[in-house]
């Protein structure tokens, strides 16, 4: 063991010293509570690759009509769509702990066990932010170089309210001349239900299920909005071919059942990585998990990865 983690860290000083500028920058978005079919590349999904099951027959669906999700389908359309993707938790702390990790122990995470993500991109050179939901105390202790709260923002403000730490980092790192991982954990759809009363009207129109659903529908549309203004930003900055997203729920929601069950409701995710010109239009149906992006990120990193956890592998194609 000793001789496997003197090689890790021999290759990890390789790593450092070959790093350049052109260091992919990374952003993983998380999403608070989204059923797997409710956004509308994976109700695409269903409904092509299962044309003789209806897609109103999953609970909570339409008799007709997609979610309202445009710059998440754009993404689906030229990147990396994994409609069999899940999550290590139905509720947030152990799906966050298996995500950062890229192991299935999430409790000893928890307990301080792991080294995660943010801790391995610092150490070689990126700049690192939390914005959003977290759970582990101070991110600084975690290898985040900044939070939210250091702009004076809240964690539920973060996308709801504001996306102005996120932009003001960005900056601040390209002023820098450093890559960048931004940690954005938004707190959409989560509840308050509060989304435009335009969206309710519109999915109210089309048919959807009850009124709740009208409302928490509205919020996914709410947090499409969120991810389109991201990557307007990028592009408008020069960042877009040179950033890899991921977008992930933590959990599942809105299905019967759902959040805190071990069911297709509370651990299957829709998955999608986008990376302009260099990930290509792809549908990948195999078996996969959210551990699988610690080693994704680093591979994209050009970054060796830590031994253990053997549970996990690289999405790199």
């Amino acid at each position: 063991m000793k001789d496997l983690a003197k090689k890790y860290l021999l290759l990890l000083i390789f790593s450092i010293f070959s790093l350049g500028a052109s260091q992919p920058n990374f952003i993983l978005v998380l999403a608070d509570d989204v059923g797997w079919p409710h956004i509308g590349p994976m109700a695409r999904y269903f409904e092509t690759k299962y044309p003789h099951i209806p897609l109103n027959s999953i609970d909570s669906m339409p008799p007709s009509g997609y979610p309202f999700t445009p710059n998440l389908d754009a993404m689906a359309a030229n990147g990396a769509l994994f409609p069999n993707s899940y999550v290590t938790g139905s509720t947030c702390r152990p799906s966050i702990a298996g995500l950062l990790s890229g192991c299935n122990d999430v409790f000893n995470l928890v307990q301080g066990q792991h080294t995660i993500l943010p801790q391995l991109l610092q150490q070689v050179g990126y700049a690192t932010l939390k914005t959003g939901k977290w759970w582990e105390g101070s991110p600084k202790d975690w290898g985040f170089d900044e939070s939210n709260k250091d702009y004076g923002v809240l964690d539920v403000q973060i996308g709801r309210k504001t996306m102005e730490p996120v932009y003001d980092f960005i900056v601040g790192a390209q002023g820098r001349d450093k890559p960048f991982f931004i940690w954005l954990a938004v707190h959409i759809p989560h509840s308050n239900h509060n989304g435009a009363p335009a969206d309710i009207q519109a999915y109210w129109q089309a048919r959807w299920p009850k009124t709740n659903g009208w409302k928490y529908m509205a919020m996914v549309s709410w947090l499409d909005r969120v991810i389109g203004e991201l990557n307007t930003f990028l592009a408008d900055n020069g960042l877009a071919q040179n950033t890899l997203i991921a977008f992930l729920a933590d959990n599942g929601a809105g299905l019967q059942p759902s959040k805190g069950s071990f069911s297709e409701g509370g651990l299957r995710s829709p998955l999608l990585l986008y990376y302009p010109g260099v990930i290509q239009a792809q549908i990948r149906e195999e078996l996969v998990s959210s551990v699988d992006l610690f080693p994704t990120f680093l591979d994209y990193a050009g970054l060796p990865v830590p031994i253990g956890c053997p549970d996990r592998m690289s999405l790199k194609a």
